[in-house]
């Protein structure tokens, strides 16, 4: 049938009989696409019983990316060096030097239990013993004053070693040593009961003559002792308590100096601090000790000034008992020490006469020189040695 009569055909129909056509049409068409595989269709479920945290789950962080190779490296190992040592060394368990060490029961035995009657002289550090050894030999302990430990055990030792290395025959020798049970003792060879001090002020208690002569050879052989220790040690040994009660004279006014090297355990008690006999031996002590504690060998120059001072007046550095403008004898004496006249009043009485002008001056200006009161000004004790020497040799000249 021709195109043209077939449409109108369909005119014809109603409009039912159409939307049931196109519906077949339609279904036709839908079968005749391609299905999807029933694998690739998932059901979308709802679970109601899965908790928050099952929900809401964070991914776990990705691993860590693999590490780079590493290179071998061969470290040479450095050699240990001691560390530098700033602080006290460490205790020694042996004798440091050639000093015998003592025990405390020996030393009680020796001196009697360190009684009254066997002291023989004192100091500032403490008092000294006269000891007799079984077989008679006499030695002197000095027993230091050690309040709270002041001096550890350590440094005492060092100090020993110091001590021991000191050997001239103007200085007292160390022998031995204590530390036990907090004992600071110093044992040496036993020289003299006798002092300077005692054959200037106690002569008659102490038969000693102190001629010009005599008091001349005193001041070179305390000189020289003190030249040894400024001279021959590095660092310089400063003494620091030079006084008459430290000069050791025998029976042929032979020279001892004691007390060598133990500066380092003088007390530090200042000037106000100090009364009665300790404040009366500062006089023998430099300005700039006293004032601000400074240790020097100038400082023994000054000390050894005060000393030769002493030999040519007879007088103590400080005497409440005379006119208060001569009580201090450094300041009475020496403005006057460059007046001849002046200079011949201020001699000992049991001297005069037994020396010329001439060398009665030379020997004042060496003391002038040795009490400046600024240190710079002091010559060195080398110096004041040689002077004496030459003095010496002047005032043999005139005895013969």
């Amino acid at each position: 049938m021709p195109a043209s009569v077939q449409k109108r055909d369909d005119t014809k129909k109603g409009p039912g009989e159409t939307l049931e056509k196109r519906s077949r049409e339609s279904s036709l068409a839908a079968a005749a696409l391609p299905k999807k595989p029933a694998e690739n269709r998932k059901e979308h479920i709802i679970n109601l019983d899965r908790t928050d945290s099952e929900l809401f789950a964070v991914a776990p962080p990705p691993p860590p990316p693999p590490p780079h190779p590493t290179e071998k490296v061969v470290v040479q190992p450095k050699p240990i060096v001691a560390p530098e040592r700033r602080h006290s060394p460490p205790p020694r368990t042996s004798t440091p030097t050639s000093a015998t060490p003592y025990s405390v029961a020996s030393l009680q035995q020796y001196t009697s239990n360190f009684r009254e009657q066997n002291v023989i002289r004192e100091s500032r550090l403490g008092k000294v013993f006269l000891a007799e050894l079984p077989e008679g030999k006499l030695l002197e302990v000095m027993k230091i004053d050690n309040p709270n430990g002041r001096v550890s055990v350590d440094d005492f030792l060092e100090l020993v070693a110091l001590i021991s290395e000191i050997k001239h025959p103007n200085t007292l020798e160390l022998v031995g040593y204590c530390a036990e049970y907090g004992q600071r003792l110093l044992v040496y060879n036993h020289f003299s009961r006798k002092t300077l001090d005692d054959a200037l002020h106690d002569r008659e208690e102490i038969d000693i003559e102190l001629s010009w002569n005599a008091r001349l050879q005193v001041a070179l052989s305390s000189g020289k002792a003190l030249e040894y220790l400024h001279e021959s040690f590095q660092p310089p040994i400063v003494h620091q308590n030079f006084e008459p009660a430290n000069v050791l004279l025998d029976d042929k006014l032979s020279v001892c100096v004691a007390e060598c090297g133990l500066a380092e355990l003088m007390p530090s008690s200042s000037v106000t601090q100090l009364s009665g006999r300790l404040r009366t031996l500062l006089n023998y002590d430099a300005p700039e000790f006293q004032e601000s504690g400074i240790i020097s060998e100038r400082g023994d120059v000054y000390s050894f000034g005060v000393v030769m001072l002493e030999l040519l007046t007879g007088r103590k550095p400080y005497d409440s008992s005379r006119p208060r403008h001569e009580q201090h004898l450094v300041r009475w004496a020496g403005c006057q020490l460059h007046d001849i006249e002046s200079l011949s009043k201020m001699v000992d009485p049991s001297i005069r006469g037994q020396c010329s002008e001439k060398v009665l001056s030379r020997f004042a200006d060496i003391i002038s020189r040795c009490i400046q009161r600024e240190p710079e000004f002091r010559p060195p004790v080398s110096a004041v040695v040689q002077d004496i020497t030459s003095i010496v040799n002047a005032s043999r000249e005139e005895s013969e």
